[in-house]
């Protein structure tokens, strides 16, 4: 099953931070290995890489106004044949209709889920960081 997983909120609601957590779980994996970018060294915003003989891609970025980069990401993703593609988008708009349009185009059933978040997180006295790395966990089992 080739699944695309959008990971959905309005701006500044954890998407880019969750899915960085699970790009550094999946480099922290001994079952890991990445494809692209070749070395961890140059690793960023998107990777490529194989779990256990299955193909993953992890897009972190999906603001208004970079449809046409995510685009060229979803689609390496999918020359690479990635089973599972991760990437961030805000809960509607031009992005995440291009995504929908995509997965039909391609063959993927899509999954939405949204980031966990709390409100004014900074007066809560939770570390944020542990609810991004908890939910990227949630997503590495979804592999």
């Amino acid at each position: 099953m080739k699944t695309l997983i959008i990971v959905k909120a309005p701006a500044k609601r954890g998407k880019t931070s969750t899915l960085s957590a699970l790009i550094s779980r999946l480099l922290a994996s001994e079952d890991f290995k990445l494809v692209y970018p070749s070395v961890p060294e140059d690793v960023t915003s998107f990777v490529i890489g194989s779990l256990n003989a299955k193909k993953v891609g992890v897009i972190t970025f999906g603001d208004p106004g970079t449809e046409d980069d995510v685009k060229g990401c979803i689609n390496k993703c999918l020359s690479e044949g990635c089973e599972t593609i991760f990437v961030a988008s805000r809960t509607s708009g031009r992005l995440y209709n291009m995504l929908y349009n995509w997965a039909a185009d391609n063959g993927y059933d899509t999954i939405e889920t949204s980031p966990l978040f709390v409100w004014e997180y900074w007066n809560s006295g939770l570390d944020i960081n542990k609810l991004n790395e908890a939910f990227a966990g949630m997503l590495y089992s979804l592999i």
